[in-house]
């Protein structure tokens, strides 16, 4: 009997409310008389407060038990979360990090662009890695 209710609320809320609000909100429950909405966001759930005393006059017409709407936000997370692109430095780039690393004294500076490409060099894609498999002595630390 309760959800038969509640799909009879939402149906009279659907018609009630603009096409996007009701894209954006649903019925969420009813108590004590009270119909709770719940709203996709903050600007919907605005809206929503903005039409309350028309929209409770319009669901009064089928459900006049009806006393009083809340607006709630209800966040919904999606599920989809994209994983952060990894970035790699390119083949001209690393040339290019390794020429300029072949310029530099010996210093924090050099040492960290020796870090950067070695590991551009190690997590890099078996095709880019062909050309830079020789690893001097100076790279190797010896």
């Amino acid at each position: 009997m309760h959800a038969k209710r509640v799909v009879a609320l939402q149906q009279a809320y659907s018609a009630a409310v603009p096409g996007e609000l009701s894209q954006s909100s649903t019925v969420g429950y009813e108590i004590q008389g009270t119909l709770v909405l719940l709203a996709a966001n903050g600007a919907v759930a605005a809206r929503l407060r903005n039409l309350g005393p028309r929209l409770l006059l319009t669901i009064r017409r089928q459900f006049p038990e009806i006393k009083a709407i809340r607006t709630e936000v209800q966040l919904v997370r999606s599920s989809r979360r994209r994983a952060p692109p990894i970035r790699r430095v390119g083949a001209t780039g690393l040339q290019s990090l390794k020429a300029l690393e072949a310029t530099l004294a010996e210093g924090p500076l050099r040492e960290a662009l020796r870090r950067l490409i070695r590991r551009e060099t190690e997590g890099a894609p078996q095709e880019r890695r062909a050309g830079s498999e020789k690893k001097t002595a100076e790279e190797d630390g010896v």
